[in-house]
């Protein structure tokens, strides 16, 4: 049989408005209410932790990429000398 196991919370941040939070967990587990919500947090937390390590591998790759495709054409490009303080403000 499935459960629905509902959690309600209203947030508070700090300049905000109070805003509710509502987490809906589907299952067919015979586990504790408790239980099931911390699995479903823990499964949220790795899934989180990957998206950051991509975000992070992409961007190290575009430096590197980026890196090569200047040292390759650095012979061919004239990249104009430090900029004056005053062009950029």
């Amino acid at each position: 049989p499935r459960r629905v196991i509902y959690k309600a919370e209203v947030v508070w941040a700090c300049g905000k408005l109070p805003r509710e939070n509502d987490r809906y967990v589907i299952t067919n587990r015979s586990d504790s209410p408790e239980a099931m919500y911390s699995l479903y947090r823990q499964r949220g937390d790795s899934e989180r932790k990957m998206s950051i390590t991509l975000r992070h591998f992409l961007f190290e790759f575009n430096v590197v990429f980026i890196r090569s495709v200047l040292s390759k054409w650095s012979d061919y490009i004239e990249f104009p000398g430090p900029l004056p303080l005053a062009t950029l403000a």
